[in-house]
């Protein structure tokens, strides 16, 4: 059996110090315990966190620095910084310099989970440490009447990240070193005064851990969106397309399932205003009837499957609504 219980609290402070300065003070805190068979003694966590945050405005600029303590069950503490630059270049166009770090403590389950199945065994380890991100992010927007375009650039460095590691007979939570992820993101958006409507985005990362291994997150590297509708008062219609170029092998071995490939995700829409109250609503997706097979990461209770079937067959929903 389990049990489980929670609360939590916060509060936030904000001033505006001068006309051009203003200040944000918070503090936010979270509770939780219970009882679980499969845990190795009954738990609980919290976690504590105070933040602050000042914004200067200068022109057409605004800074910001801020930081978070945070402080978690078991002596897991840590202060992350948050710096930003935002820039208004023109009428049109304007850049976003961020950095930040987030904190995660290790969870209860990832601390003490012990479950022993026939062929293996979960095991927790009550000695890990916390995972810590930190985030680089450039973008540069263009913006007129009837077009956005946004470039973006990013890096994200991930130390002590908690996997599954595994053995033959036993699976057990562990830090993992660090990894680095970065990668390019382009997206535009152009709408026709006549209603008619235009999106799109390609996305390219690439990453790698600290023993040289590249691609250990399995994600494709390469994604784009595409899409076209047409918006009126009463109706719109709208139809989408999501490209994956494949996901990476995990290693297992094993070609039990399909292994992944490159696929085309889909998708329409139609929505009709019957008046102010009454909304018909229709749903298309996997329009291409792909069948879509993603690796199993290791560590995962099914890895020696090789891939899951994530999407297959056609899907299809209708609804009705009513607003009062």
């Amino acid at each position: 059996s389990t049990q489980s219980r929670s609360s939590a609290a916060s509060d936030v402070y904000k001033r505006q110090v001068q006309e051009n300065l203003s200040l944000v003070v918070g503090i936010a805190y979270d509770y939780l315990s219970g009882e679980a068979a499969t845990l190795t003694e009954n738990w609980h966590q919290y976690l504590l966190g105070i933040y602050g945050q000042v914004e200067y405005i200068h022109g057409n600029s605004r800074f910001f620095v801020g930081a978070q303590y945070n402080n978690a069950q078991d002596s897991y503490h840590k202060t992350v910084p948050r710096i930003g630059y935002i820039n208004k270049i023109s009428d049109h166009l304007n850049f976003k310099f961020l950095y930040g770090q987030a904190f995660r403590a290790p969870s209860v389950v990832e601390r003490l989970i012990n479950v022993t199945l026939p062929a293996i065994s979960l095991v927790g380890d009550p000695n890990l440490d916390a995972e810590v991100v930190t985030n680089w992010d450039l973008q540069l927007t263009y913006t007129n009447e009837n077009l956005t375009v946004t470039t973006s650039a990013f890096r994200t460095i991930q130390k002590d990240l908690i996997i599954r590691s595994f053995t033959p007979s036993q699976i057990t939570f562990a830090n993992a070193g660090e990894a680095t992820i970065k990668g390019l993101e382009v997206e535009a958006k152009y709408v026709r005064n006549n209603g008619w409507y235009f999106s799109g985005s390609l996305t390219y990362q690439q990453n790698e851990d600290d023993n040289g291994n590249e691609d250990f997150t399995l994600l494709s590297n390469t994604q784009i969106k595409l899409g076209i509708g047409y918006t009126q008062r009463h109706w719109s219609v709208g139809l989408f397309n999501n490209y994956h170029s494949k996901y990476h092998d995990n290693g297992s071995g094993n070609n039990l399932n399909p292994s992944p490939g490159n696929y085309n995700r889909m998708s329409a829409q139609v929505r009709y205003d019957f008046n102010d109250s009454w909304q018909l609503r229709f749903y298309a997706d996997n329009l291409l009837n792909e069948d879509i097979y993603i690796p199993f990461h290791p560590g995962a209770l099914l890895f020696a499957l090789g891939t899951e079937q994530v999407l297959a067959e056609r899907y299809f929903e209708v609804g009705i609504s009513r607003s009062f």
